[in-house]
């Protein structure tokens, strides 16, 4: 318990120095604990500790661990690549969808969320640094998604999610961010809505916020290795 405090206590003082380099309140940025493979008794530990927002990436632990944590009032985003025949685990029960990465998964979400009757919050994934490797819509693309979610009722999208490439420094990876940031502010006044950026991670996530990051996601650097 004693290092799982550190630990979140660090990563808070690191979001701080972050927001206060750049001129923005903390209260502007939400830590989303990743606890993929994390044990409920863990994050039932970190929730003691004042941690309420988590992210899995597996739809059927994030079933598990919902069922099994559903006592305390927790926040669950869900972070990873959704399958269709998966959707039915998630909606209605995550707080967040971030990796909307395709216009078949958001109608799912979208059929899906009519039958639970909720509105179901979404962050379109895009592949903004180009690698194959990456799941996420292309950049041309977004017009084109964005205008069918419009005639999706049951669907409220609330703004993008990135993953920059993995790299030492990150420094490196500042120009994802910064081309996320210009990507909010392309369709903004359009879709108001389009307020979050979910983006940075343990490696990275301080040059996130520094670019305009409001969700971090962050796993190792508060859980430890994998």
């Amino acid at each position: 318990m004693k290092d799982l405090r550190q630990s979140m206590d660090t990563i808070l003082l690191r979001i701080q120095e972050a927001c206060v380099r750049t001129g923005r309140k903390p209260k502007e940025v939400l830590l989303v604990a990743i606890s993929k493979t994390i044990l409920p008794e863990t994050i039932r530990k970190a929730y003691e500790l004042g941690q309420k927002d988590f992210g899995e990436n597996q739809a059927q632990q994030f079933r598990d661990k919902r069922i099994v944590l559903q006592d305390l009032t927790l926040s669950w985003h869900f972070v990873g690549t959704l399958q269709s025949n998966k959707v039915k685990y998630v909606v209605g029960h995550a707080e967040y969808i971030h990796s909307v990465n395709s216009l078949s998964i958001l109608r799912k979400i979208d059929q899906r969320a009519a039958v639970c009757g909720c509105v179901q919050k979404v962050l379109i994934e895009v592949n903004v640094s180009g690698e194959e490797s990456k799941h996420g819509v292309c950049q041309n693309e977004m017009g084109v998604i964005l205008e069918h979610s419009r005639s999706m009722p049951n669907i409220h999208v609330m703004g993008f999610m990135a993953m920059a490439p993995f790299v030492e420094d990150p420094e490196e990876v500042r120009w994802v961010f910064r081309k996320m940031k210009d990507l909010q502010a392309k369709w903004l006044s359009e879709y108001p809505s389009l307020h979050h950026l979910s983006m940075g991670m343990s490696g990275d996530f301080e040059v996130a916020v520094e670019e305009g990051a409001t969700m971090v996601r962050v796993g190792t650097a508060l859980f430890g290795a994998r």
